[in-house]
C-alpha cells in the first residue's frame, strides 16, 4: 500500500526533449508509416530474387485408359505408372535490372515519407508544449492582477468602512477584479484540456501528474533568406519526396518499355522419372523404373499485340509520361509556394524579434510608472485610477511579450521543419 502510494504521487518531469522523444514513441501514424517503410526495405532486400530460377517439382499418379508400346521393341508400358520430375527454369529480360532499381527507390520514397512524418511530429509536439507554458504564463499573469485587485479592494474596503473614501472607488475596484476572475477560470480550462490532450500524445496515463519544465522565452535564432533558400533547395523533404517519386515513375516508364517491347529469354531444364505399375510390381525392381526422362529448352518469347497503336501497354506508357511531366510542375509550384512562404518565415520571425525587444523595453518603463504612481498615490497626489491605469499598462505588456514570444516560437518551429532541421 505504501509503494502504491508512492508511486501514485509520483511527479512526471517533462521538458521540450522528452516530449519529443515521448511523442515519437507513441505516435500511431508514424508506427504505421514505419511500418510501411519496414517493408519497403524488406522488398529492397530481396530484390535480387528475380535472378534466381524457379524450382519446381512434380509427382504425378496416372492411369491410362489404353496400354502404350515402347517403339522399337513393341513392349507394352502399364497402364498405371507414377511420374516424378524436378524443373528449374528462368526468365530473362533487360528490364529485371529496372525492377530491382524500382523496389530500392520505393523504399527510398518510403524512408523520406518517415522522415517527413517524423518532421512533422516533432513540429507538433514542440508547438504543443509551449502553448502550454504559455497558457500557465497567461495564468500566473492574471493572478498576480487577481491577487493585486484583491489587496487594493481590501485596502480600500478599510477606507471606505473608516469614512476614508466613498463607495464609487470602492465599486470600481470590485468591478476590476470581479471581471479578471472569468479571465482567470477561462484559461484555467483551457489549460487543464491541454494538458489532457497533450497526455494523451504522449501516452501518459491521464490520472499522472506531469510537471512541464521550460521557458517560453528563449535566445534568439535569426535566419537570413538566402541561406534558408539553400536550404530549401538541398533539405526540404518535400522536394526530396517530388524527386524520388519522379525517379521512381521514370523506371516504372524504363521498366514497361523493356517488359513490352523486348522479347524474354527463357531457359528451362526438367528431370524425371518414370514408375511403371506402382501398384502391383516390386517396388525394388530397378527395371520398372525410366530415368532418362527430361529435357532442356531455350525459349524465346514476346507478345505482339502491345505493338499495335494504341493498344493498353502504349497508353500507360503515356500515362507514365504525363505523370513525369505533371511532377515536374509539381515541384515548380512547390519551390515557388515555398519560396513565398520563406520570406514570410525569415520576416515574421525578425519582426518578433524586433518586437520582444521592444516589449521588454516596454515593461522596464511601465514597471518604473507604475512605482513612481503607486508612490504617489500613498502620498496622496495621485487618484487611485491612475494607479490601475499604470497597472494594466504593465500587464497588458507582460501578456503581449508572452504572445510574442509563442510566435516566435512557433515560427522557428515551422521554419526548421521547412529546412529539414526539426530534431
Amino acid at each position: 500500500l505504501i509503494t502504491s502510494l508512492t508511486l501514485g504521487a509520483e511527479v512526471i518531469t517533462i521538458v521540450e526533449e522528452k516530449a519529443v522523444e515521448l511523442a515519437l514513441e507513441s505516435n500511431i501514424s508514424l508506427k504505421k508509416q514505419e511500418i510501411n517503410e519496414s517493408n519497403a526495405i524488406l522488398d529492397k532486400k530481396s530484390s535480387y530474387n528475380v535472378f534466381i530460377p524457379r524450382f519446381e517439382g512434380v509427382g504425378v499418379m496416372q492411369d491410362s485408359n489404353t496400354a502404350q508400346v515402347v517403339p522399337m521393341t513393341n513392349n507394352e508400358i502399364p497402364t498405371t505408372n507414377f511420374v516424378g520430375s524436378v524443373e528449374a527454369s528462368i526468365f530473362l529480360n533487360p528490364g529485371l535490372f529496372d525492377g530491382v532499381k524500382l523496389l530500392n527507390r520505393n523504399a527510398d520514397v518510403e524512408s523520406l515519407k518517415t522522415a517527413k512524418e517524423r518532421a512533422v511530429v516533432i513540429k507538433d509536439t514542440k508547438i504543443y508544449f509551449y502553448t502550454l507554458l504559455l497558457l500557465r504564463s497567461q495564468i500566473d499573469v492574471t493572478r498576480d492582477i487577481i491577487d493585486t485587485l484583491e489587496s487594493r479592494y481590501n485596502q480600500v474596503k478599510k477606507n471606505y468602512d473608516s469614512g476614508y473614501t466613498d463607495e464609487l472607488s470602492l465599486l470600481e475596484v470590485e468591478v476590476s477584479l470581479e471581471s479578471a476572475r472569468p479571465t482567470l477560470v477561462k484559461l484555467e480550462q483551457s489549460y487543464s484540456l491541454s494538458l489532457q490532450n497533450f497526455k494523451y500524445q504522449l501516452n501518459i496515463d491521464q490520472e499522472s501528474e506531469i510537471s512541464l519544465v521550460g521557458e517560453i522565452g528563449q535566445e534568439f535564432k535569426e535566419y537570413d533568406f538566402e541561406s534558408v533558400q539553400k536550404a530549401l533547395q538541398t533539405n526540404n523533404l518535400d522536394i526530396q519526396l517530388l524527386d524520388t517519386n519522379k525517379e521512381v515513375l521514370k523506371l516504372q516508364l524504363s521498366l514497361k518499355k523493356f517488359m513490352t517491347f523486348i522479347p524474354n529469354l527463357g531457359f528451362s531444364y526438367t528431370k524425371g522419372t518414370l514408375y511403371n505399375d506402382p501398384l502391383d510390381s516390386d517396388n525394388w525392381d530397378r527395371d520398372n523404373f525410366s530415368d532418362d526422362t527430361g529435357d532442356f529448352k531455350v525459349m524465346l518469347s514476346m507478345n505482339f499485340t502491345p505493338l499495335l497503336p494504341n493498344s493498353l501497354e502504349r497508353v500507360e506508357i503515356k500515362k507514365i509520361n504525363n505523370g513525369i511531366k505533371s511532377l515536374e510542375l509539381s515541384r515548380k509550384e512547390l519551390i515557388q509556394g515555398l519560396t513565398v512562404q520563406g520570406i514570410k518565415m525569415v520576416q515574421d520571425i525578425k519582426t518578433s524579434i524586433t518586437l520582444q525587444k521592444s516589449l521588454n523595453g516596454t515593461i522596464d518603463l511601465a514597471q518604473r510608472r507604475l512605482d513612481l504612481t503607486y508612490d504617489s498615490y500613498n502620498q496622496g497626489t495621485k487618484e487611485l485610477l491612475e494607479v490601475e491605469s499604470a497597472e494594466n499598462d504593465l500587464n497588458s505588456a507582460r501578456l503581449n511579450l508572452l504572445g510574442e514570444q509563442y510566435n516566435y516560437l512557433v515560427g522557428i518551429f515551422s521554419l526548421e521543419e521547412m529546412i529539414g532541421e526539426s530534431r
